[in-house]
């Protein structure tokens, strides 16, 4: 026995009056089992789709209305953050004031004399001048590497203090 096609069977399904639409086709539906039962899959399958798109729309238009009513407040952390490292960010600049402040400016020239031995060079006052040593340079690594510490500190800090607001 020759089966109908997916196509016409879908066309069967989706009639209103499918005797009157497809009557050559309503004829061999009703001798088939097969048939018979791929014109039901597709009318339950329909079904199926149909309940779903109107359940879906009623809830879609619930959750729309429900976000356009009661708006979420929004919440800014970055502020927080920030008012909680400003005392970080001044420390950090007064640091920075004193690495700069505590290094020579000179006020005189240079003697022209060129040293002959690195002992020459190894004093750190040579007429009235500061000279950049390596305890200088030290130093200034030094208050740099404590400056971010302190700031690491702070951003620890807030962060923890975030997580516990947060549970």
């Amino acid at each position: 026995m020759n089966h109908l096609s997916h196509e016409i069977l879908q066309q069967y399904a989706d009639a209103e009056h499918p005797a009157l639409a497809l009557p050559d086709a309503h004829k061999h539906i009703m001798v088939c089992p097969q048939c018979t039962a791929e014109v039901e899959i597709y009318r339950r399958s329909e079904a199926i789709l149909q309940a779903n798109l109107i359940e879906s729309r009623a809830e879609f238009t619930a959750q729309l209305m429900s976000l356009l009513v009661a708006p979420k407040p929004v919440v800014h952390p970055s502020r927080e953050r920030f008012k909680l490292l400003i005392p970080a960010f001044v420390l950090s600049a007064l640091m920075l004031i004193m690495i700069f402040w505590n290094q020579s400016i000179p006020t005189t020239a240079y003697k022209a004399t060129v040293p002959k031995t690195i002992q020459d060079i190894a004093p750190s006052v040579i007429n009235g001048l500061t000279m950049y040593t390596a305890s200088g340079i030290t130093r200034n690594i030094a208050l740099i590497v404590i400056t971010l510490v302190i700031l690491f500190t702070f951003e620890r800090v807030f962060l923890q203090r975030n997580s516990f607001h947060r549970k």
